[in-house]
């Protein structure tokens, strides 16, 4: 595997040549500022952009035509990378060696060429496009797990930048007009950073003259250079919201301090998983096994805001007692009452996460991006060597320095 990085102007473009796929895969990303105003827009308009061009004037059309390009596919998602936003469109397709060579990637990037640069927007698919999104949320509201981890960041992140879904505000759907959305895609093309990346066996000389060719993009605006609001999250008071539920959802905020790029970054990625990631860590274990006081409970770590949260799902008589026994297990985290095959079950847990990444396009392509924006390193024994380093003394230390700041809870209208 080899990363070349080119710069053309103010694009930046990486492409990862390696020989473990039969496929190819182009990610074009658009970077802008987290803002609570403007994501529902930046998601309306990437899903119009995904839907026609002006050449394939339907949906149908557009699929049909992916399709005979040897089952050629086209995905658009909008996320978050700490309190950036980023509209990303990517290309899958068969690597164009075992097919009609440079021609299939020619014509896959001339429908990427015609989506960004020849949209075809109108009030009908505005509409449409505004019924999906609206139907996601309904369908958030309804699912009752994915609705408590929406209410439970919009409080955690009330005063902070990444209040702002990735996919936009529900309530302002219906008031984005149509020429918010053709405003939208020239800032998008102007004022946003932009990162292309290819990844697959390819010829970079040839392909990059290809994509130059194919993506004429002029943007103003470098990457950006800062994605962390490194200010400490303050404890606040315990919020609990009711409706009508089988279960309580609790949720327990657990502030570490450290972020991507710190010294002790992979040593509190191994802490997480010891501590709340998968059926070996301590939280599944005295919590859902010797307990039996939770359904299901799991730590993730927010490297991007140094926090890790808890999610559980229980009987509204068990809340206290979880609390507790969560409380105490950062508790023996601090002091060291764990075991060595517990520490050792962590890293190989988190080793094989990192070697599952490494052997997928999309996993490379993620690196590869993390590599140029937060310089992580693109050497998978060096991130191995990087987990296996990380010491019982190191657990301990960071578990002395993070504390618990906040717990919210959905449940159920009554007491009963």
């Amino acid at each position: 595997m080899n990363l070349t990085t080119k710069k053309e102007g103010k694009t930046v473009y990486q492409y990862v040549k390696t020989g473990q796929f039969k496929t190819m895969q182009v990610a074009v990303r658009f970077f802008d500022d987290l803002d609570v105003e403007t994501t529902t827009k930046r998601h309306l308009a990437l899903s119009m952009l995904k839907a026609k061009t002006r050449s394939h004037p339907t949906r149908r059309f557009l699929e049909k035509h992916l399709e005979s390009l040897y089952d050629t596919s086209l995905s658009a998602h909008s996320f978050k990378m700490g309190n950036v936003h980023v509209n990303q469109f990517t290309l899958h397709l068969i690597n164009p060696f075992y097919a009609n060579g440079e021609k299939l990637l020619t014509e896959a990037l001339s429908v990427l060429r015609e989506m960004l640069f020849h949209p075809a927007f109108d009030e009908k698919t505005l509409r449409e496009e505004k019924r999906f999104l609206a139907d996601h949320f309904r369908a958030e509201y309804a699912d009752k797990d994915r609705y408590a981890v929406k209410r439970y960041h919009d409080h955690l992140f009330s005063d902070h930048p990444a209040r702002a879904h990735a996919m936009g505000e529900p309530e302002q759907i219906e008031d984005v007009p149509l020429s918010e959305i053709e405003k939208t895609h020239r800032r998008m093309l102007r004022e946003n950073g932009i990162l292309v990346g290819v990844v697959g066996d390819i010829d970079v000389a040839r392909t990059h003259a290809l994509v130059k060719e194919k993506l004429p993009f002029a943007n103003e605006r470098v990457l950006p250079a800062s994605f962390f609001d490194k200010r400490p999250f303050v404890a606040r008071e315990e919020v609990r919201e009711t409706m009508r539920l089988q279960q309580e959802r609790l949720f327990m905020t657990l502030s570490t301090g450290i972020h991507y790029g710190d010294a002790d970054y992979h040593a509190a990625l191994v802490m997480n998983t010891l501590f709340g990631e998968g059926s070996e860590s301590l939280l599944f274990r005295r919590v859902r096994i010797e307990d039996s006081l939770a359904y299901h409970i799991s730590s993730r770590y927010l490297p991007f805001y140094g926090l890790a949260t808890i999610h559980s799902a229980m009987k509204k008589d068990s809340v206290e007692q979880a609390k507790a026994r969560v409380e105490g297990a950062l508790s023996s985290l601090h002091t060291g009452d764990f075991h060595h095959a517990d520490l050792e079950r962590a890293k190989n847990h988190l080793v094989r996460s990192v070697k599952h990444t490494f052997d997928s396009p999309s996993g490379l392509s993620a690196l590869a991006l993390r590599n140029e924006l937060l310089s992580a390193p693109l050497d998978e024994n060096e991130t191995i060597a990087s987990i296996r380093s990380v010491r019982k003394e190191d657990i301990e230390r960071i578990a002395a320095s993070s504390s618990f700041i906040f717990t919210f809870t959905l449940g159920g209208e009554t007491d009963g």
